[in-house]
């Protein structure tokens, strides 16, 4: 079976072009540019009461941008003072709908005298999309004046490769939140590749699955003591690329055949094909005639959207049914709306079906 399904939706209004503020220094100050926040945030400044950092944006063409951040920090060298960083802005994702999580950045540290740092991506995990943080996984690409992550052991867990960058993968916990750290062996002042990969090459006892909800993809500095320190980011970009389709079982019928019914699904294309999907489901149901067992199905990934937006959903199926002896089923797309973009389809408004085939079904009316 090959599904495919795409919708497209008139674009509406124009970007505004972004203004470049003079550096901004307060505790939690932000800007916000495209696709990114950009936080001064520090969190740790109680621990050097004289010290600051400012920080500020250099250019921007809403999915690359400049940005710099300076900073004077003394107090204990273990106590992070500061995470200066740019957070892409998304809704957060089931790590299973995931596809890639590109970024490419280009930076320079420049500093007098001792420096204890890092820069770093930081991407968090919870079990619901808008949940506490269960999970952090970090990349540190440099670990500057002896600058060390979260580690229950001291020694490294595992040594992978990356994007032709090698990489020592430390395991931690903060309070309630387990963290992994993947260190840079040498410290790279240009990276480009896919952070999804960071996460596929956790060891499969670290608990980090794949109906975890990746809820924030930051990258910054988390400076220790510096004096007359800056960064410069010259070039940054990230981006959440979610996979069109997810491909659901959904036997939610199947108390009606409690024997010796079931139903397997399972994926015959390439995962990563963005605009196709092949497919196939083998059941054997028993029971009412009239009582559904299961939905197996294709659904779409797309923002919600007015109707009256949508400019066309266009489709193509190609597809074969095979069976033994009598059936009863359909071959159908199913469609929802809601009056609000949060709605709750179970308790919605309307459904539309449309039955490319019917063998022996009754249409709910």
């Amino acid at each position: 079976m090959k599904f495919f399904i795409a919708a497209t939706i008139a674009a509406l209004g124009a970007a505004a072009s972004p203004v470049f503020a003079e550096e901004f220094c307060g505790l939690w100050d932000t800007t916000t540019t495209g696709d990114y926040i950009l936080y001064n945030n520090l969190w740790g400044a109680f621990d050097d009461p004289s010290g600051g950092q400012c920080t500020g944006l250099d250019s921007s063409d809403g999915s690359t941008i400049a940005w710099h951040t300076s900073f004077n920090w003394a107090g204990t060298s273990w106590q992070v003072k500061s995470f200066a960083n740019a957070a892409l802005q998304f809704e957060p994702v089931q790590l299973a709908d995931v596809k890639s999580i590109p970024t490419t950045i280009e930076y320079d540290y420049k500093y007098d005298g001792k420096i204890v740092t890092n820069v770093a991506y930081d991407l968090f995990t919870s079990s619901t999309p808008k949940g506490k943080v269960e999970f952090e996984l970090m990349v540190w690409l440099a670990a500057l004046g002896g600058a060390w992550p979260l580690s229950s052991s001291g020694k490294p867990v595992k040594n992978v490769t990356v994007s032709g960058t090698d990489f020592n993968l430390y395991q931690g916990v903060n309070g309630n939140t387990t963290v992994f750290s993947y260190v840079a062996v040498n410290s790279p002042s240009s990276f480009t590749a896919d952070l999804k990969e960071f996460a596929d090459v956790l060891p499969a006892e670290g608990g980090l699955n794949s109906t975890q909800y990746l809820t924030h993809v930051q990258c910054g500095t988390e400076p220790f003591i510096g004096t007359n320190a800056t960064l410069t980011v010259s070039k940054y970009s990230a981006a959440v690329e979610v996979r069109n389709y997810t491909l659901y079982n959904n036997l939610w019928g199947k108390e009606n055949d409690p024997g010796t019914g079931g139903q397997c699904t399972a994926l015959d294309s390439p995962i990563d094909d963005p605009t196709s999907i092949a497919w196939h489901t083998n059941y054997r149901w028993g029971g009412l005639t009239w009582n559904v067992k299961g939905y197996p199905n294709v659904g779409l990934h797309f923002d919600p959207v007015e109707l009256a937006n949508v400019e066309s959903i266009p489709t193509t199926v190609n597809y074969t049914y095979e069976y033994d002896e009598d059936v009863t089923a359909n071959m159908a797309y199913d469609l929802f709306t809601s009056s609000k973009q949060d709605g709750d389809f179970d308790v919605g408004e309307y459904r539309t079906n449309c039955f490319v085939v019917d063998m022996g079904c009754v249409p709910a009316g």
